[in-house]
């Protein structure tokens, strides 16, 4: 608040007939303070838009392109995802969505194929889950990992899960928690449930704020 009243103060005086009084200006900005800055903002305001502007090369020639980029990112899972890229996995409520991303994981973690259908490249992967107890989490991995006959030798010490629930915090503010990992160190990282990493207010039907979250 402290930040943006002169400048707003500014503006009511020189496009504002009449101006609005001083005292309701203050008013207002306080309220506006309470809400946490949208990613465009934040974008703006910490110069992550001006880096992409000055990464871009602009356009390529088909040859520029293809010495740039001459193959594909691995894949993670055939057919389905590869490394760099955003999977959702979309159902009804109380379906079984968590634990499906658990036998994903498991999966991944072994390279077995998923489903019985999709080949798996194996490596490390972590679940960030803001729904479940750890104690929830405890019971459930190794549950579907005996249905799936899956050894206990073969992923516990190359699954890890990082429960906040009680300690919600959204995407945006998650930077920090992701940055601290070496880009590779885990092949999958699953973030479940996704709408409680929106930031508050967040509409998840709003393609712009959750195009916004993608890009984050």
């Amino acid at each position: 608040a402290a930040e943006i009243l002169p400048a707003v103060c500014a503006v009511n005086r020189e496009r504002c007939t009449p101006p609005v009084p001083d005292k309701e200006v203050a008013g207002i900005v306080g309220s506006i303070s309470r809400y946490e800055p949208d990613q465009i903002t934040v974008a703006l305001v910490e110069g992550w838009a001006a880096q992409d502007s000055a990464a871009d090369p602009g356009p390529l020639t088909s040859k520029e392109l293809m010495m740039k980029h001459p193959a594909m990112h691995p894949p993670v899972i055939h057919g389905l995802l590869r490394e760099g890229e955003i999977m959702n996995i979309i159902a009804p409520s109380k379906t079984g969505k968590s634990w499906g991303v658990i036998d994903l994981a498991l999966s991944v973690v072994t390279g077995r194929p998923w489903l019985g259908t999709f080949a798996c490249e194996k490596g490390d992967v972590l679940i960030v889950d803001n729904e479940l107890h750890a104690a929830t989490s405890a019971n459930r991995i190794p549950r579907v990992a005996d249905a799936r006959q899956v050894p206990a030798p073969l992923y516990e010490d190359h699954l890890y899960v990082d429960n906040l629930r009680g300690q919600l915090k959204d995407l945006t503010a998650m930077r920090p928690y992701f940055d601290r990992f070496e880009p590779g160190r885990f092949k999958l990282i699953v973030l479940d449930a996704f709408y409680r990493f929106l930031q508050a207010r967040t509409d998840e039907h709003d393609n712009g704020s959750i195009t916004g979250l993608y890009n984050q």
